[in-house]
């Protein structure tokens, strides 16, 4: 049984309508566009995440906060578990403005790339409302 010609021409169409349909639906919903990794994890095997762009979580050191306001430059520590001055910390650079809430014990995401010394060069940093401001 022969396909005609305009069959196989809605064919082919059809198939690259689905192929573009589910690059913009794993494009959108992908594991990348909303996951994160851990101070943790980050720190449990740093040279298998250099130079890679990730999603990292912590809780800020505020005493380890070193703002630079002459040349835009924010440096500081983000350790795996809040409140707890034992726990690892990872070290952050960050050129952009310091957010206002940007305290001590704050959770923090950031998106950059780790180089060899475990330090990571931050491009977006995003803090997470306290707790205090969540509905009881």
């Amino acid at each position: 049984m022969a396909m005609s010609r305009k069959g196989r021409v809605g064919l082919g169409i059809g198939v690259i309508v689905a192929a573009v349909a589910a690059l913009v639906y794993f494009g959108f919903s992908g594991s990348n566009s909303s996951y994160y990794r851990t101070v943790s994890e980050i720190l449990a095997d740093p040279a298998s995440f250099q130079n890679q762009s990730l999603r990292i979580s912590g809780y800020l050191v505020g005493d380890s906060i070193d703002w630079d306001s002459q040349n835009v430059v924010l440096r500081f520590a983000l350790a795996a578990e809040q409140n707890d001055p034992s726990s690892p910390c990872l070290n952050v650079v960050y050129k952009g403005i310091k957010p206002n809430n940007f305290e001590h014990g704050n959770e923090v995401i950031i998106e950059g790339t780790m180089d060899q010394n475990a330090v990571v060069t931050a491009e977006k940093l995003m803090v997470k409302c306290p707790s205090k401001y969540e509905e009881q």
